[in-house]
């Protein structure tokens, strides 16, 4: 979400009930569709099978996309491969999200490739990793360029998808009361992933139009532990059905012929049920310098939010806490490491035109850190000029190019200047205040926004950054956030997934503003 701006240093105020429509970004909910279809157990087969499954997703009860699993067996290899195809709406904008995965490993099992492209934006970004006896190779491309990592190879017990479906069917064959798979999924990275599988119980559902026994099961991902799936499986271990809910949205997968599976689409809308409105309302948001939150969740335990040098979280209780923002902080915060330097897919700081961008951005080579960094501020919300809600989720290099997204565009573009240009970068998702948007009133959002390692003369500090309030305001203390990442390569997405759980089910008190 764009929020609507308004002037924190200059005269000549602007209303921010008349100020520009905010630009939505729904990065939390969108991320959660991604990586919750992202970690719906894959249904491989074992190696002297071949497999072929299609599926019809559902979100909140609407059609909104499909997906296409299959395992065979090619010159003395398994392979097992994924698409995933769905839409959602934001607001009006039809959002088209693609995932596609391969896995190939040797009849006995041994990891030999894997490979994933994602098309959330205009340009699809293609991962591949090439497995080594000590160490893996992994390569990001997307629009030509190229970023290469090398990583040692995962650490434990895990299973290729082939090896993870034999161990599986043979646990359920001997009746075991909790199973546990660790595996790696190319949609999910380079690091392995934990399904428990637990409360077995015999069952009954309808696929292809008839009534097949099937397996009720419960599934937590370590990836997301609080997120469960009810599944339904085949007396093979194979995925049947799929049922995840996050905040008020429920996932469904459900096995169907390519026919059913490929028919119209009735994506819904998922922007407008992620808004929070607050108890209390704040008069002049972007001029805010200090508020105090009251956070809480209807039930269970809210998440530790972070400690950052802007924002304090003070827990009340397990299913509460007390957020103070403070726009002027002398606080340092965690110093940066080696993620929030180098380039990596989403963030590519060597990239040719985010080079020669920063290069543009900067107003003098001797300028001080915190002058760059201000104009490659102004500098990213001028550059992105089409404020499009049509954009998922694109890397740097892309939004450099084309000049449309939203705030995660804004983000990363900025984040990605800022390391071009030897500042330490990370982003921050959270959520923003705004008056008015999509015919909703004082609400917050779901929100991006950026953070570098300045030197503003008394020591470097992480300082805050939001590209997408215009020149006359950097920051404001109507900004909570939920969680910071240097969108690294090899990040296995822990941390956003672990606030997914939040989406429809946050509230919010305003103590206090000035």
């Amino acid at each position: 979400m764009e929020p609507d701006a308004a002037p924190l240093v200059h005269s000549g105020m602007i209303n921010p009930q008349k100020a520009k429509p905010a630009r939505p970004l729904v990065d939390l909910s969108i991320m959660a569709l991604v990586l919750v279809l992202g970690f719906i157990p894959a249904v491989q087969a074992g190696a002297q099978d071949a497999y072929d499954r299609y599926f019809v997703l559902e979100l909140s009860g609407q059609r909104s996309g499909w997906m296409h699993e299959s395992t065979k067996i090619e010159d003395d290899h398994i392979v097992t491969t994924s698409t995933m195809q769905f839409e959602i709406l934001r607001g009006s904008t039809t959002i088209e999200i693609s995932m596609e995965s391969e896995f190939v490993e040797t009849l006995d099992n041994t990891p030999i490739s894997m490979r994933s492209v994602q098309q959330l934006g205009s340009i699809p970004m293609t991962t591949m990793v090439t497995f080594g006896e000590h160490e893996l190779k992994q390569t990001s491309e997307q629009n030509g360029q190229k970023t290469t990592r090398t990583f040692p190879m995962p650490e434990g017990v895990w299973f290729t998808p082939g090896e993870a479906d034999e161990y599986l069917r043979r646990r359920l064959e001997a009746g075991a009361e909790t199973i546990e798979v660790r595996s790696i999924d190319p949609l999910m990275g380079i690091n392995p992933v934990l399904l428990t599988y637990s409360d077995f119980q015999p069952g009954v559902i309808e696929v292809f139009g008839r009534n097949v026994p099937a397996i009720q099961t419960k599934v937590v991902s370590s990836a997301a532990p609080g997120i469960p799936s009810e599944e339904y499986l085949d007396e093979r271990g194979r995925l049947l059905r799929s049922t995840t809910h996050i905040g008020g949205m429920t996932i469904v997968a459900l096995a169907a012929d390519k026919a059913l599976a490929l028919a119209d689409l009735d994506p819904p809308e998922v922007m407008q049920s992620t808004f929070i409105s607050p108890k209390g309302n704040i008069d002049r948001p972007r001029k805010t310098e200090q508020a105090s939150y009251i956070l809480s969740v209807p039930d269970g335990v809210l998440p530790e939010l972070p400690d950052l040098p802007t924002q304090h979280f003070e827990r009340i209780d397990k299913r509460s806490g007390r957020l103070v923002v403070t726009v002027e902080s002398e606080s340092a915060g965690t110093p940066p490491d080696d993620a929030c330097r180098e380039p990596s897919a989403m963030v590519d700081s060597a990239d040719p035109t985010i080079l020669e961008l920063a290069d543009r951005a900067v107003p003098a080579e001797d300028a001080p850190e915190p002058v760059r960094a201000e104009a490659m501020r102004r500098f990213v919300y001028d550059h992105i000029d089409e404020k499009s809600l049509g954009v998922g989720l694109a890397s740097a290099s892309e939004v450099a190019r084309t000049g449309v997204g939203d705030c995660t565009e804004h983000a990363t573009l900025l984040a990605a200047l800022l390391r071009a240009d030897g500042i330490p970068s990370r982003t921050v998702s959270g959520l923003v205040y705004v008056h008015e948007f999509l015919d909703q009133d004082d609400i917050f959002g779901y929100h991006m926004w950026t953070q570098g390692w300045i030197d503003d003369g008394s020591g470097p500090r992480w300082i805050d950054l939001d590209a997408t309030l215009g020149p006359r305001t950097q920051f404001d203390a109507t900004h909570i956030a939920l969680s910071v990442s240097p969108l690294a390569d090899g990040d296995d997405n822990n941390t956003m997934l672990a606030l997914v759980p939040l989406l429809g089910r946050l509230n919010i008190e305003i103590e206090s503003s000035e």
